[in-house]
């Protein structure tokens, strides 16, 4: 299922949503379902848009595998499919019939943000936000040891990765994402690599916590937190990175983010800014230096 997701955010302006609670999970495209995921333990399955015409011929290609619209109305069901996650239907099959929902959303949008959202595809730096699934623990771990052959011991935005192994880390972000089971001293957050499209390689991890009901994120932490390898800082990652995050927290209905970084830090002042970052206050830490916070308005 995370990998589902992963393909869905991949999408240019794509964002989850929980709408309707914790399922199903809905990823969105300037505000218009495009993906609903049910992961239940014995039926897995998720619901995508179509056309009339290639809803037929899915359903008639896997009878009983793709049926009509899961909770759809009536009248809308020739225009949603409901996909069983059963083996059934091949994984570059369930991309192109993603590629159809995705196309079929944005196709009715006005020809503005549908200009938007090319544009967007066109610019981003070659990265996606994915969620942490277990194939990504190779790359994970080369990506926390540039880190420490750096001599940098903490990674900001990791949810605490520089201090577990994968598999611990892993088990323990899966917790804290969910409301439900978050750790009592923390918030729920999710958590992201950046992963660069070309070779899938792990550029940087952010994460982005749904509320600040901590001490520590509403004196200092903030709702996101971001670090980037060092062979791929001054790149633009950064930037592509935190504007990717401002659109899930829009999606999580945040009307403004808090983040905060040492003040000699200028290379995430600049991005911070540039995001739209605003300046609220400077203070110290509790290591001695000192510490700005910046709010930025999620529009």
């Amino acid at each position: 299922m995370d990998e589902i997701i992963n393909y869905c955010l991949s999408k240019p302006g794509a964002y989850i949503d929980f709408p309707f609670g914790s399922i199903p999970i809905c990823v969105k495209v300037q505000k218009r379902l495009f993906a609903q995921m049910y992961p239940h333990k014995d039926d897995c399955k998720i619901t995508l848009n179509c056309d009339r015409m290639t809803g037929e011929f899915y359903r008639n290609s896997y009878p009983d595998t793709v049926v009509r619209g899961y909770h759809c109305p009536r009248n809308l069901q020739p225009y949603f499919n409901t996909i069983h996650l059963n083996g059934m239907v091949s994984g570059d099959e369930l991309k192109a019939m993603i590629d159809h929902s995705y196309s079929t959303v944005v196709r009715k949008l006005p020809k503005k943000l549908q200009k938007e959202l090319e544009l967007e595809g066109d610019n981003m730096t070659d990265i996606t936000l994915e969620l942490p699934t277990i194939e990504h623990e190779s790359m994970a771990n080369q990506f926390k040891d540039e880190f420490f052959e750096n001599n940098e011991r903490v990674i900001n935005g990791s949810a605490l990765f520089d201090q577990m192994d994968y598999k611990k880390w892993f088990d323990n972000n899966e917790r804290n994402r969910n409301p439900a089971t978050v750790s009592n001293d923390w918030v729920a957050a999710s958590t992201f690599f950046a992963v660069r499209k070309s070779d899938n390689k792990i550029i940087g991890m952010i994460d982005v916590r749904h509320n600040l009901n901590n001490k520590f994120l509403a004196d200092y932490g903030g709702h996101i937190g971001y670090a980037v390898r060092p062979s791929e800082r001054r790149k633009g990652y950064a930037t592509s990175m935190l504007k990717m995050a401002l659109e899930y927290a829009k999606s999580l209905s945040l009307n403004r983010v808090m983040l905060g970084c040492y003040a000699d830090n200028i290379a995430s002042i600049k991005t911070i800014v540039k995001c739209g970052g605003k300046l609220t206050e400077s203070k110290q830490y509790v290591d001695g230096k000192q510490m700005n916070v910046y709010w930025i308005e999620v529009k």
